[in-house]
């Protein structure tokens, strides 16, 4: 990066992770709201595993909100066989 731009400075390891910890607190905000607002939810889950064999667990939800058809990551995490 300094070659293309030269007054570019690399962003602190701790001041990355405090503005996403921030930016992830908001999102899941609002997730909350939107979840505590829905009549009808329906819920999947996928399970896979990467080249590695390690494997995942990912849970999202569906649901309608003002007539529009939503979907979030609930989690997706590794699991140990």
């Amino acid at each position: 990066m300094k070659v293309c731009e030269p007054q570019w400075e690399p962003v602190c390891g701790k001041t990355l992770t405090r503005y996403m910890s921030d930016k992830v607190a908001g999102v899941q905000q609002k997730v909350r709201e939107e979840l505590s607002s829905v009549q009808t939810l329906s819920v999947t889950v996928d399970i896979w595993s990467d080249r590695r064999m390690r494997g995942y667990l990912g849970v999202t939800a569906h649901y309608y909100l003002d007539e529009h058809l939503k979907t979030c990551l609930l989690s997706c995490d590794r699991y140990a066989v």
